[in-house]
């Protein structure tokens, strides 16, 4: 908890800093640029909130040349990034070449050298396992012959970013649908797909297995 505070302490400073620089105009300017609102930041001052992960990684990525001390996380390193952090707007069906273009991108000692993928999960679906705004650091799985049976995989189609849990249906040793289960299955129905049909009849679906949970606590 301390650590935490001691970050938001940096990020708050972090703001005035920039907008004392002219680099931003104002407060809400500030909010704007690394994805959040003022009434957000306003908490963060005030010690209700803590700045979440995409927002550092947002200052880090933007800002890091700009201010006299640009490292907000212990072990977090933004200087060769090889991360890319996905928002549900920015992925579509697929998250392609040119798409990775516009990505902001970070970097974890632990996970370094090749190509990886962090999402922000929303919801409930699979908690307690994953909680609403953790991130999930993964990594693409390029052939669905490598999916795990019963292990937890993000799913990107056109219907968006979903985190559930895999059930594997198999005919003749060949992978020919799913069942997506959330660990939350009190207020959540798990779903089928048909790989003739695809995700909800979406014609594309890309699959990434998490390597790393960052919460609210660190690293995980």
């Amino acid at each position: 908890m301390k650590a935490r505070k001691k970050i938001d302490a940096k990020f708050i400073k972090a703001r005035q800093e920039l907008i004392d620089k002219g680099i931003v105009k104002n407060k809400t300017d500030f909010a704007a640029k690394i994805g959040s609102y003022p009434t957000v930041i306003a908490q963060i001052e005030k010690g209700v909130k803590s700045a979440s992960i995409s927002m550092l990684i947002r200052l880090a990525t933007l800002f890091r040349e700009d201010l006299d001390d640009p490292v907000f996380l212990s072990g977090y390193d933004f200087s060769q990034n090889n991360i890319l952090f996905v928002s549900e707007a920015s992925a579509g069906p697929s998250i392609s070449v040119e798409l990775k273009k516009g990505l902001d991108r970070f970097k974890l000692p632990e996970l370094e050298g090749d190509e990886l993928f962090a999402f922000k999960i929303k919801g409930d679906s699979m908690y307690p396992t994953i909680e609403d705004g953790d991130t999930l650091v993964c990594e693409h799985v390029l052939n669905i012959s490598n999916l795990i049976n019963s292990q937890i995989y993000v799913i990107i189609s056109s219907d968006g970013i979903n985190v559930k849990r895999l059930k594997i249906r198999k005919e003749k040793n060949k992978i020919v649908g799913l069942t997506l289960i959330s660990d939350n299955s009190e207020t959540n129905e798990p779903f089928e797909v048909d790989f003739s049909l695809g995700l909800h009849s979406s014609p594309s679906i890309s699959f990434y297995k998490p390597l790393k949970r960052i919460t609210e606590k660190g690293l995980k």
